[in-house]
Order: structure tokens, then sequence, then C-alpha cells
């Protein structure tokens, strides 16, 4: 079987009103922190999105790092992606990170049956 990959999630909103080249230049030190990451294999892959489609006013941008739960969790409580973070909450609208498990279709059978174990121990 194949073991699930985490992801760490990461998306923002529209620039704060008069921030919007800062928010830029922020956007370039997170890609090249995360470019850093995945060329020194310390991360399975990673990828940033822009959705075009939307309410111009709610657009988000999404940057989804991907790895094993050890190398994920690494990232996430390092000094350095905290900076990063508490930056873009002073930049951006509506950051927010979220942890996710899964990758491949065949990844998610391990915890969807713990889930399904569980539920079936509370008789429902």
């Amino acid at each position: 079987m194949n073991e699930p990959k985490t992801a760490l999630i990461l998306s923002h909103g529209t620039p704060q009103p008069g921030r919007e080249r800062e928010a830029l230049q922020l956007q370039g030190r997170f890609l090249a922190h995360v470019r850093a990451l995945r060329d020194s294999q310390r991360v399975h892959d990673a990828r940033a999105y822009i959705l075009i489609t939307g309410a111009t006013h709610s657009r988000k941008g999404m940057l989804v790092i991907e790895g094993t739960r050890e190398a994920v969790d690494e990232i996430f409580w390092s000094k350095e992606w905290k900076a990063l973070v508490a930056q873009a909450s002073a930049l951006t609208h509506d950051v927010q990170l979220d942890l996710a498990v899964g990758g491949v279709l065949e990844s998610l059978a391990g915890p969807s049956h713990i889930y399904a174990e569980a539920i079936q121990a509370l008789g429902r």
C-alpha cells in the first residue's frame, strides 16, 4: 500500500491595500524558500496555485508542500516558516494554514479504515 503523504497548504487572499508590492516580494521569498526545500529533497514536491475564477475580492493563492509527516512538521515549526507566515498575515487577507494527509487515491485506505473503526466502536 502507498504511504500517505502529508501536505502543508498555505492559502492567502488579496494583498492589504497599499501593500501590494511588499506582498509580491514576499511571494518571491516564499517561492525561493520552498524551491530550496524541494531542490534539497527535504520534501517530495511543492506546488503553487492562483485561483483565476471566482469573485475578484476573494481570489486565493495557494502553496502546497508535500512530504513525509516528519519533514512537513519540521517545516511547519521552523523559525523561517513562522516568520514568512507572520509576514504574509500582515501583508495579505485571509492567511490560512492547513495540514492534510493523502496524495494518492490508495493512500487514504489506512486513515479511512481507522475512522470507520472508531465510528463502529461508537455503535453507529
